[in-house]
């Protein structure tokens, strides 16, 4: 095994699966999910079919879960629809005012749709969008997607059939979900072998001795983004930054640990910038900027020469290398700097009643009524997007916002919840970072 035509080393055999679900895909509708450890090359596969299926003039929409989101309900969806602005114009009134007033797009402001209508019109401007070409949905990291988003991907899936329309996903082994349920086939990813591992790094660290390479690849257990980043992270004389021999055991073993370090090398004003990228969720360049005061985007810098991030193509969003670079970024903060992102968040979504709130209940741990009645508010703005789950979740963080008298539910709270059926729970104060 060699290099294959997207440049991928050892992963032939993946990407002839890939070009022939592409195939079926542009001609009566196909679905794909691709499984595996974290790093061990799913978002690449991703990248390499996307840019295959555009080279076959197959239109590409991508989404991607997002840990800090799952709460949000059709966050996931959201970037998919956001995507097809022209296509959803056209859509019959009924369906686009769905779409609109459950994902919070535009002046939708009509009743509360149900879900299934939500869902109808969701495939029905899938639809539409391949009208003129095959399409191909694109979504990394659907482990954490919202469960509402995921209802939607579920039910696109089952109805691909007859369509040019193409699913492909990818989600993390460990997560304990299966997608086999709602109709994706499943293909694993598995680690490379020996000889690419070492034909990888070779390509990409020929300065380095032969040996070192052979430690690198048995230390990153053929893990392709640890093979790179342990590699990157070792000097010509096979010393980790000095570190000895010693690096090649221990916490090493975690990429985690490596993206840790690098984002704790970083300035502290791109750090700051990085949190609240990695808490938005988004990457949304104006709220990012609205949060970190102006002048703020230019303290990434320094992330973007460490290739930890990268600005997108069309100049609006931050992405991370790796969603792993997110968590390092989060799991490197403290539980106050977490709780400041989270409030100058919350004060650059004012226009955002229901991301204000999410942003405000977990910046706060002193009682705070003003705060939950935020919430209570977002909680009433879920409700008119037919959201029920996410009023639900909304109402009973209100109940367990900590307040003088005790965690009980404000009065609000408590006929909302009556309106859907059930009450809110108590809780004990907790850190919401």
């Amino acid at each position: 095994m060699g290099v294959g035509p997207s440049g991928l080393v050892g992963r032939e055999g993946e990407l002839a699966e890939l070009a022939t679900f592409l195939g079926m895909a542009g001609t009566d509708g196909a679905g794909l999910l691709l499984t595996g450890d974290p790093g061990v090359g799913k978002t690449a596969l991703l990248d390499a079919t996307a840019e295959l299926a555009v080279a076959k003039g197959v239109r590409v929409v991508r989404g991607s879960g997002v840990e800090y989101e799952t709460d949000i309900s059709f966050a996931g969806l959201h970037q998919l629809v956001g995507s097809l602005p022209d296509e959803l114009a056209r859509l019959p009134r009924s369906m686009r005012e769905a779409l609109e007033v459950a994902l919070g797009l535009g002046a939708g402001a009509g009743p509360a749709p149900s879900r299934i209508a939500v869902l109808n019109a969701a495939l029905s401007l899938f639809d539409e969008a391949a009208k003129e070409r095959p399409l191909l949905l694109v979504v990394d990291d659907l482990h954490v997607v919202d469960q509402a988003s995921r209802a939607a991907v579920g039910f696109v899936a089952r109805r691909l059939g007859g369509r040019r329309i193409g699913l492909l996903g990818a989600q993390r082994v460990e997560s304990g979900e299966s997608f086999r349920s709602i109709g994706l086939p499943e293909l694993e990813v598995a680690p490379l072998g020996d000889a690419d591992a070492l034909r990888l790094l070779s390509r990409r660290f020929a300065h380095l001795p032969r040996r070192v390479l052979s430690a690198v690849a048995h230390e990153a257990q053929e893990n392709p983004l640890a093979l790179l980043e342990f590699a990157g992270s070792t000097g010509v004389s096979g010393d980790r930054h000095g570190q000895g021999a010693g690096w090649a055991s221990g916490p090493g073993r975690d990429v985690r640990v490596l993206y840790g370090a690098r984002v704790g090398r970083l300035p502290r004003g791109t750090r700051e910038v990085l949190l609240l990228a990695a808490l938005e969720g988004s990457g949304d360049i104006g709220v990012l900027e609205a949060a970190g005061g102006p002048g703020s985007l230019e303290e990434l810098a320094p992330a973007e020469r460490d290739h930890l991030v990268m600005v997108a193509e069309n100049g609006r969003a931050v992405r991370f290398r790796h969603p792993l670079v997110r968590t390092a970024v989060v799991d490197g903060s403290t539980g106050e700097q977490r709780r400041c992102a989270h409030r100058r968040l919350a004060d650059a979504l004012a226009d955002q009643p229901e991301r204000r709130g999410d942003h405000l209940a977990r910046a706060t741990t002193a009682p705070d009524e003003a705060v939950a009645a935020v919430v209570e508010s977002a909680a009433r703005s879920s409700l008119r997007r037919g959201d029920a789950d996410g009023a639900i979740a909304r109402l009973r963080r209100a109940a367990e916002e900590p307040r003088p008298s005790g965690p009980q539910a404000p009065p609000v709270a408590g006929r909302l919840c009556r309106r859907l059926g059930r009450g809110p729970s108590g809780g004990q104060p907790r850190d919401h970072a």
